[in-house]
């Protein structure tokens, strides 16, 4: 089914109903209730009233599918996960969904516009290694443990580094964030020459930010976007 599910995508710019229901191997009326539910899954409708589905929306249904039959996600706990889907998809950014390389581990990470794409997937295939994500992370800012754990990830330093020193098993969520803010921190050490000059950056009030300080910004996943913007506008010229 993948192997043909990979073939079928991108083949076409639109899809009917019972063409989606082949492809995800979901029932009709499935899909259908799932419009009701999760307000991000809206195909448009062609002159004849039927649905039309894009390769985006079949991606959002698979990310549902995988949320509520494989992990066992309520309804209400797939729509916290899906909450910022729309943000992004309005802003024009890719959506990458990808699945671990144990499938046991049901883990999921949605990375969006990673610049270094290939290091992020090869660090995916090993999300269960909390230890060399942490590891990484942490070699790559010059952050402290303490304002990562209390300021970004709302743990306790002692939590933060058992993940470092212990390799326990992360929750989805928590990777993805370790691994956004990786790939964050290393476009910041391109962009400014170092990691120190990063950090202070992040440090200082930012206009382009609103006047906040884009250390206050990377304890979520909207946040780690709006300051991987900025970077990008003053790697391209923009005044930092």
């Amino acid at each position: 089914m993948k192997s043909s599910l990979k073939s079928s995508l991108g083949e076409k710019l639109y899809y009917s109903i019972s063409e989606v229901s082949r492809l995800t191997d979901l029932e009709q009326y499935v899909l259908r209730y799932w419009e009701t539910e999760f307000s991000q899954l809206k195909p448009a409708k062609n002159s004849s009233g039927n649905r039309i589905y894009t390769n985006r929306e079949i991606k959002l249904i698979l990310l549902i599918k995988k949320l509520l039959i494989e992990e066992k996600y309520t309804i209400a706990g797939a729509k916290k996960i899906l909450q910022d889907f729309k943000k992004i998809d309005e802003k024009g950014e890719s959506v990458f969904i990808i699945e671990p390389k144990n499938s046991s581990s049901g883990s999921i990470v949605i990375i969006t516009n990673p610049e270094n794409k290939s290091e992020l997937l090869k660090a995916i295939q090993n999300i269960d290694n909390s230890s060399e994500i942490f590891s990484s992370l942490l070699e790559s800012t010059d952050l402290s443990i303490n304002f990562l754990a209390e300021n970004v990830f709302e743990m306790t330093p002692k939590t933060l580094s058992k993940y470092k020193n212990e390799n326990v098993k992360m929750t989805s969520l928590i990777s993805e964030q370790a691994l956004k803010l990786k790939s964050l921190f290393e476009l910041g050490i391109e962009v400014f020459g170092s990691k120190a000059e990063f950090s202070e950056w992040l440090k200082d009030q930012n206009i382009g930010l609103g006047y906040k300080k884009p250390a206050e910004l990377l304890n979520t996943s909207t946040g780690i976007d709006l300051i991987y913007e900025e970077l990008k506008r003053i790697e391209f010229g923009a005044t930092a």
